[in-house]
């Protein structure tokens, strides 16, 4: 009897921390680009966040432009034993600190939220006129989805549309 007094207390006071997933906070930015996309990246302060939204308004032209940014501090769930940071910089392109999704690539990350992975798959492939599923299951799963726990997908239409506006008056 009292060893399964022991073993219940010990599985109530250990059970929930090994069920708990690890959970880092960090300042998750998106900058809206003209054409619907997003440059998307994560800061351990709010000062680093605008410093990279400040370069990349300053370098990017054309249909990469920055209209619009928002900035969030949110928690994003840790999976490995690797800093959230760390995690970010190696499923990004040349460790950069930032990373650029197209229109299609959030589209198809919404999708994948709302409608599962067979709906998001079948609208990436047509969207990108892809024939073989491997090759945009692939695509999709190693460029595009991993990206989806350092997002939160705003999309300000008004603030595009004023942009546009503004800038067609010059």
């Amino acid at each position: 009897m009292k060893k399964i007094v022991l073993t219940l207390t010990i599985l109530t006071l250990f059970a929930p921390n090994l069920l708990a997933q690890k959970i880092a906070h960090a300042f998750k930015w998106e900058a809206i680009t003209i054409d619907g996309g997003a440059y998307i990246g994560i800061a351990n302060s709010r000062k680093k966040a605008l410093q990279e939204i400040e370069q990349l308004v300053t370098i990017k032209s054309g249909v990469e432009r920055v209209v619009d940014y928002e900035i969030r501090y949110s928690p994003v769930v840790q999976e490995s034993t690797k800093s959230i940071y760390d995690e970010f910089h190696t499923l990004t392109p040349d460790r950069a600190n930032y990373v650029h999704l197209t229109k299609v690539d959030i589209e198809a990350l919404q999708i994948e939220r709302e409608w599962g992975r067979y709906n998001s798959l079948e609208f990436y492939k047509d969207a990108l006129n892809i024939k073989k599923d491997k090759i945009a299951k692939k695509q999709l799963v190693n460029n595009v989805l991993v990206f989806d726990k350092f997002l939160f997908l705003t999309k300000n239409k008004k603030a595009k549309n004023i942009y546009l506006t503004h800038t067609a008056k010059k």
